[in-house]
């Protein structure tokens, strides 16, 4: 959103919120912002949007598209990096430990019962 459209970084996470939460007249909103521009409290461009940085309607409106279908998966920092220590110690102990591992999971499917 930042090199495309020209949103400063702090809009462009506010859009990424919005787009997740899925509001339909805020996604209408971030899409016309996304693609046409906006202008600023003072009158003055805040955002440039893709058709006056040179990016054709159709691309940009397929662009967004993609954002606005990968945004539920887009997580903060601290979870990514949860999720990733949690896969990286998984699969260690799934590796270095497999009869332990296999013994925990058959156990767990179990308790799930």
């Amino acid at each position: 959103m930042h090199s495309l459209a020209g949103y400063t970084l702090g809009r462009a996470d506010l859009a990424r919120r919005a787009i997740a939460k899925k509001i339909s007249e805020v996604l209408k909103q971030q899409r016309e912002i996304f693609v046409y521009g906006s202008n600023g409290e003072d009158g003055l461009p805040a955002c440039d949007g893709c058709l006056n940085r040179g990016i054709d309607e159709d691309v940009a409106n397929a662009v967004f598209d993609d954002i606005e279908k990968h945004c539920p998966y887009a997580f903060n920092k601290s979870h990514a990096i949860s999720y990733a220590l949690l896969a990286y110690q998984t699969a260690y102990l799934k590796c270095h430990y497999p009869e332990e591992w296999e013994a925990a999971i058959e156990k767990t499917s179990k308790a799930d019962y």
